[in-house]
């Protein structure tokens, strides 16, 4: 289980969503196999799947960062939240994979529940939070310390 909070206002924002959108994954699904059986159809349907995809990626990415930032800047920092929108892009790409049975097929077709479907994408999270967290302890941002001298700090304390 994950320790990333899933509230029923994710559930229910994840609903509508899957609502909303499932007849464009649908249409991505038809565009794919179209492009398998028909070659002169594949130019042209390649970069209205890409579109397509690239819309439920930001769309989901948007729904889960609104709902996670607050708990990622709280418990991972600043740094770590700057970068939460681009990890989420990235997951949610990942389990976008069409025909590699991923967490986002699944979700759409209805193998699983909205509620397994949001577990997944925290607990993958999760663990990208700790290699974004590893990443960050290895190139520590550089900050200059001027060191004072006795005769310096002298100079602040004279009467």
């Amino acid at each position: 289980m994950s320790l990333i909070p899933i509230t029923e206002e994710l559930i229910d924002e994840l609903e509508d969503f899957k609502r909303l959108y499932k007849n464009v994954w649908f249409s991505i699904i038809g565009q794919v196999v179209l492009t398998r059986h028909v070659p002169f159809a594949s130019s042209r349907g390649s970069g209205d799947v890409g579109k397509k995809m690239r819309l439920i990626v930001n769309e989901l990415a948007s729904i889960f960062y609104e709902h996670w930032r607050g708990f990622v800047k709280q418990f991972y920092g600043e740094e770590i939240c700057g970068e939460l929108l681009n990890i989420l892009r990235d997951i949610i790409g990942d389990e976008i994979r069409l025909h590699k049975n991923r967490a986002v097929e699944q979700w759409f077709n209805g193998s699983i529940t909205t509620q397994q479907f949001a577990e997944c994408i925290a607990q993958e999270l999760q663990c990208r939070l700790g290699k974004e967290i590893e990443n960050v302890a290895e190139h520590p941002k550089t900050v200059q310390v001027k060191v004072f001298e006795l005769s310096d700090l002298k100079d602040l304390f004279s009467a």
